[in-house]
């Protein structure tokens, strides 16, 4: 009885270590957002302390720390990531703690030392701003290069380009369709009136045509030349 009972102990407590081991990475996953999250207020307690603004504090707390969340714990978790996407997760990673740790820094050197770092902050905004619009282009580049928009994107060209064909085959088919009226229109007058004749007429009106079009551009504006307009009243 008391072998089982040893047994059932011994077991119990690998099955305890084992099971803790194996959710080692989820805690520690855990530990780590929660300790970014905290210390973002550095970031948030820094930017109020030197602005009095409360939205520019807030602001500068989305490329460090949260910033650093979406790219670590979004971003590059995200299953169907490719090794261009990882590497942009990772590099912007990287570049928001970096930020955030600077931040974290300052704002002790400020809160527990009373050291005046207003020399810094000019450069510390700078990096604030371009790491801003970093993120919001690394965002597009990593949409873009993402494989299942990649290859939706292929799929909508695709039927666009069927689409225009479609479309260009109806209007060449609408055309086909009023130039055989016309030949056969053509044929009619030519049995009818002679081949030479319907030649003769239309090149007459052909030429009409186009003394009319010389005409409207030599004057402007479709005015008559003044001869023509002086025999029209003397006719009258």
């Amino acid at each position: 009885m008391n072998d089982k009972f040893l047994h059932f102990v011994r077991n119990w407590g690998d099955d305890k270590r084992s099971s803790l081991t194996d959710a080692s990475p989820v805690v520690l996953n855990v530990l780590v957002n929660l300790i970014v999250l905290l210390g973002d207020y550095r970031m948030y307690h820094l930017v109020y302390t030197q602005t009095g603004l409360v939205w520019q504090a807030l602001f500068a707390t989305i490329p460090s720390a949260l910033g650093f969340i979406v790219w670590w714990d979004m971003a590059w978790a995200y299953r169907f990531a490719n090794t261009v996407q990882r590497g942009i997760a990772l590099a912007m990673s990287a570049a928001s703690l970096t930020l955030a740790g600077y931040a974290w820094k300052m704002d002790y050197l400020v809160s527990i030392q009373g050291q005046d770092i207003r020399l810094n902050v000019p450069m510390f905004f700078t990096a604030v701003t371009y790491l801003t619009l970093a993120f919001v282009v690394a965002g597009v580049l990593y949409v873009y290069a993402d494989d299942r928009i990649s290859a939706t994107r292929r799929m909508a060209r695709k039927s666009a380009n069927y689409e225009l064909v479609q479309h260009q085959v109806t209007l060449a088919n609408g055309v086909l369709h009023n130039l055989a009226d016309v030949f056969q229109q053509r044929q009619r007058l030519g049995e009818a009136f002679g081949d030479e004749v319907v030649d003769e007429v239309l090149a007459h009106l052909g030429n009409k045509s186009t003394s009319a079009s010389a005409t409207l551009v030599t004057n402007g504006n479709g005015k008559a030349p003044v001869g023509e307009a002086s025999g029209r009243r003397d006719h009258r």
